[in-house]
């Protein structure tokens, strides 16, 4: 795949509506995306957009990190303050933290902030910038997931662990350093395998204490196993100083663990003893009980009331569920083990994307490595129910039959094929004075890659691409009477 040049406005565009869709509150994606992008403007590419998908929207899919924050100030002082994070979205915890600590910097002379239960914040230097921009010296660090071994040791015991310092100056730009504590990081060695570039020597150590080069796909599966660990400042042993990395690292560890109670080393990983991913208990809790209500023969509709009733909290962080919720969660394959993918999976999402609207009949589940939170006989016998109930019974002579409740209308929407052979999706067009709503249908080979007039001027490939207009029910419906019109017409010469 060829190097794709992409406007920021359109990369915060997508970002902001990405996290939406996912249920984070608009004013925090705000946040979220100014960091990420603040990372790829800096030129620190292990944390920008590289970092968009898998640490931030598959963590929130997999029940793993909050959309919502839920910012608690559990203790406070006029100069310091305790915050749990309840494990919401890094970035706001991070700048909120930072706000709360330069206002008591400005009001006391010092403020510090200690966070415990946050997630993956993005680059330390965005929060140091912030205290010098407001004529403070700013100092951040933070702890994170086991990836890199002590001295002499070949295990990740602890994080990256970043010490980032913010200075103002009088001039145009202030003092900021911000790095971490190992001589690179994880998300440095997912870009080198991005771009096919080797792993820099002596910046890895395998179990047998033996440099790993090469590479850096190999690398990252090695580092993720267990059988390889990234290494400190100083690099292997100590005839480098490699000591004063890993007391580094030891100190933003104390710092960003015990002062709040929060955890640390193999705590942050996300993962069991057995190496298996830990979904939020309260939300796998309320999966179970959908299940569980719905094989007690209640529809989605009460199950939604009996969910807002009980309180439960929706994905999205609200109480507010609804019967489209519940079926969803009922349709998920995700909660009995597996993970949806494209048998035609190609590096460019794009031409992915393409693929599967062409070819629907690429996508599959497959079972996954992390523990299911329902049965998978569960899931068939809720599936069997969601399959009868579908179906509305008819009664002819007395009998009774068995008929599909898709109006004839959904059904013409599904059988349309756009001329790229893409399918269309009906949106809501306009309403008139009178309140008669009318409609428009656009090929989804545009709604998820765009028009091929707009990706070529944006410089993107437009072969594969539709460029085809929408089109109105009036106007649907007028070519579809026209065409059956046609064909009557025909049929009688026929049979005359």
């Amino acid at each position: 795949m060829g190097k794709v040049v992409c406007d920021w406005k359109t990369l915060h565009d997508f970002m902001v509506d990405a996290f939406k869709g996912v249920g984070v509150p608009e004013e925090d994606c705000e946040i979220v995306v100014d960091i990420i992008l603040e990372s790829d403007r800096r030129g620190i590419e292990s944390h920008g957009c590289n970092r968009f998908k898998p640490i931030y929207i598959d963590r929130i899919n997999a029940g793993i990190q909050n959309p919502v924050t839920n910012f608690e100030i559990v203790k406070e002082t006029p100069t310091t303050a305790v915050v749990d994070g309840h494990d919401g979205m890094g970035q706001v915890i991070g700048y909120k933290s930072m706000e709360m600590a330069i206002k008591k910097a400005k009001e006391y002379g010092m403020g510090m902030v200690a966070v415990r239960n946050s997630c993956h914040y993005g680059i330390a230097g965005y929060y140091a910038t912030m205290a010098a921009k407001a004529g403070c010296i700013g100092i951040t660090g933070t702890n994170a997931r086991p990836s890199v071994a002590p001295t002499f040791g070949v295990e990740g015991m602890f994080g990256t662990n970043p010490l980032t310092v913010g200075i103002p100056t009088d001039e145009d730009f202030d003092f900021v350093i911000d790095c971490a504590t190992s001589i690179t990081q994880n998300g440095k060695i997912e870009y080198y395998e991005r771009i096919n570039e080797p792993v820099h020597p002596g910046t890895v150590i395998d179990i047998d204490g033996n440099p790993v080069e090469g590479d850096a796909g190999v690398a990252l599966k090695k580092i993720r196993n267990g059988t390889a660990a990234l290494t400190t400042l100083g690099g292997i042993g100590e005839a480098l100083g490699g000591y004063k990395g890993y007391g580094y690292a030891m100190v933003i560890e104390l710092l960003s663990a015990a002062l709040q109670d929060g955890n640390y080393g193999k705590a942050l990983n996300g993962k069991d003893e057995n190496g298996n991913l830990v979904i939020n208990p309260e939300q796998a809790e309320t999966v179970r009980m959908i299940y569980d209500l719905y094989e007690e023969g209640y529809g989605t509709l009460k199950i939604a009331k009996i969910l807002m009733e009980r309180k439960r909290l929706t994905a999205t962080g609200t109480t507010k569920w609804t019967c489209h919720n519940v079926g969803r969660i009922l349709q998920n394959a995700t909660y009995k083990g597996y993970i949806g993918y494209n048998k035609s999976y190609s590096n460019n999402y794009l031409e992915q994307k393409r693929i599967h609207n062409l070819d629907r009949d690429t996508y599959e589940y497959v079972k996954g490595d992390f523990e299911p939170i329902i049965t998978e006989e569960q899931w068939d016998r809720c599936q069997a129910i969601l399959k009868e109930k579908r179906k509305t019974t008819l009664v002819e002579n007395g009998e009774e039959k068995k008929k599909s409740n898709r109006t004839s209308r959904g059904i013409w929407v599904k059988k349309l094929r756009c001329s790229c052979g893409s399918s269309f999706r009906k949106n809501r067009y306009h309403k008139n004075k009178d309140g008669v709503v009318s409609y428009n249908y656009v090929c989804y080979n545009q709604v998820n890659n765009g028009k091929a007039s707009q990706r070529e001027k944006m410089g993107l490939e437009t072969d594969g691409y539709c460029n085809e207009h929408s089109v109105t029910d009036w106007k649907m419906e007028m070519m579809a009477k026209y065409f059956l019109n046609e064909a009557w017409k025909n049929r009688k010469e026929d049979l005359m």
